[in-house]
């Protein structure tokens, strides 16, 4: 039995440290399209021809104007808090095959993140359904594929959001979903603000399922 628990610990183990390391790697993505939006509108150009979804060509090509006019912007700070309440709703809404912002228990995206500190100004969350990599999840929160508003993207290219938290959890009908928190500013529980914003209020927030 002792063999068991420990064979299953250690499979729990790597599980959950594979899921932070594609976070992490979400993270330096999504720092790599905000501080370099010309370079990373090239590496979507190359994909273009992989593009599904109701819109099609249509809205990668939209996505690569959007990068090749963008300027460029701060990188986004990882946060501990944001990212445990990320974590806290991917594991509440991945198992069940759910969707959406709201958790179970009527959760909203500030409420998670004010269990784990203070967050400050506006503050967002991006959902993506059913895409393993990081490439594969920042490109199609870009491109948005279907979402009229391009949403997604505009909480990833934000110039109020500077800090964030990742989560990446499993989900019983798409296979993996990834929660991303933004804040223009978040106190820790018991430390300083990681990074302040000028600004007071919400920012809208969105989940959806692109393809591309």
């Amino acid at each position: 039995m002792t063999f068991r628990f420990s064979v299953l610990f250690l499979v729990l183990a790597t599980i959950a440290a594979r899921a932070e390391s594609v976070a992490l790697q979400v993270l330096d993505e999504i720092n790599f399209a905000r501080t370099q939006p010309q370079q990373y509108a090239q590496i979507l150009a190359s994909h273009a021809e992989n593009s599904r979804g109701s819109e099609g060509t249509r809205a990668v090509a939209e996505a690569i104007d959007f990068l090749q006019r963008a300027r460029p912007l701060p990188p986004l700070a990882w946060s501990a808090g944001i990212s445990q309440a990320a974590l806290s709703h991917a594991l509440d809404v991945g198992p069940r095959g759910g969707s959406g912002h709201t958790g179970s228990r009527g959760d909203t995206p500030w409420k998670r993140m004010s269990r784990y500190g203070q967050w400050q100004g506006y503050a967002g969350e991006n959902i993506d359904y059913g895409h393993g990599s990081a490439r594969a999840i920042v490109i199609s929160l870009i491109v948005d594929n279907g979402v009229r508003s391009r949403q997604h993207r505009a909480n990833l290219f934000s110039h109020q959001f500077r800090v964030a938290g990742i989560a990446v959890g499993p989900h019983a009908n798409w296979g993996t979903m990834c929660v991303m928190d933004f804040a223009s500013g978040f106190s820790e529980a018991g430390e300083e603000r990681v990074a302040t914003g000028a600004s007071a209020g919400f920012h809208s927030a969105y989940s959806g399922m692109s393809f591309f």
